[in-house]
């Protein structure tokens, strides 16, 4: 996380930068030895202006966003389905050069919709 400004819009603007990490460990009811971890990083940034009151607070402005590892990739209901390593088959399978998840170095994919190939969970 950082502090800056930054034009946006004309506005000149206090923008947060972000880019956390969250490790989920879970497991299946009733089967303890087949746990996985579920992925999830979020990155982007809040601006904070006098959007609409040049006099007035500041109010924020959030534009943030994130990609999931260690989830089945055929889940389109908008939940989070584990790939857990004895699971049923996921129907659709990960693409693309496998990536670190745990990595903040690798620049964060641009479809969100993609289910891409990673290194470990």
């Amino acid at each position: 996380m950082s502090a800056g400004t930054a034009t946006e819009s004309g506005t000149r603007v206090l923008r947060i930068k972000l880019d956390y990490l969250f490790v989920f460990a879970v497991e299946p009811p009733g089967r303890p030895a087949d746990w996985t971890r579920i992925i999830q990083q979020r990155y982007g940034y809040v601006d904070f202006a006098q959007w609409d009151d040049p006099g007035g607070t500041l109010e924020p402005w959030v534009n943030v966003s994130g990609q999931t590892a260690g989830g089945q990739c055929d889940a389109r209901d908008g939940y989070i389905h584990p790939d857990y390593p004895h699971g049923p088959p996921d129907s659709v399978k990960p693409s693309g050069t496998p990536q670190d998840p745990y990595s903040l170095a690798t620049p964060p994919a641009t479809d969100r919709y993609s289910c891409h190939a990673v290194t470990r969970t």
